[in-house]
């Protein structure tokens, strides 16, 4: 499908139902990059140290949209992934592909385990959230922060921002 253009192999359990997405304007998003095809946002507040096994990791839910939607009438994927700070390895353990109004169009949930996160590419898109998560704690109170040549900015709501900049 047309929806895993992320690139990340998950095994992954597939619920279809039809449910309203949490409001992207309620949390503290960040604007992570934006194009002609997408713009990816992160929610700062959602950022949160774990541990599974012994493993630490960091996690923080993000935001894409498209700038037309896909056979499925998928235009937002919101994610909840999980970095590996200090060896630059991701998983991203649920997905749920949303429509231009915010309703679920799919979901996929995968198992969180250390031993099938994947090495992040420099420069991809999960290079950029990963820079992001792993430095939320120098960004608290600020409007934009800039670090590695990458300039991150908060806006009020995510959604709103996105259809402005894709219509």
């Amino acid at each position: 499908m047309g929806h895993q253009n992320l690139g990340l192999g998950l095994v992954a359990a597939v619920a279809c139902s039809v449910l309203s997405a949490s409001p992207a304007s309620a949390a503290n998003w960040w604007l992570l990059a934006g194009g002609k095809a997408r713009v990816v946002y992160a929610d700062l507040d959602s950022i949160a140290a774990r541990k599974f096994g012994g493993v630490p990791y960091t996690e923080v839910k993000t935001l894409t949209r498209t700038a037309r939607p896909d056979a499925d009438g998928v235009r937002y994927t919101q994610m909840t992934i999980s970095f590996d700070c200090k060896s630059t390895k991701t998983f991203a353990p649920l997905t749920t592909y949303q429509d231009d109004k915010g309703v679920m169009v799919l979901e996929d949930v995968a198992v969180f385990d250390p031993s099938t996160m994947i090495k992040v590419k420099p420069g991809d898109t999960y290079e950029i959230m990963r820079l992001f998560a792993c430095n939320a704690s120098q960004m608290s109170g600020l409007e934009t922060f800039a670090i590695n040549g990458r300039t991150f900015t908060r806006v009020p709501d995510a959604r709103a921002d996105a259809r402005r900049r894709l219509p």
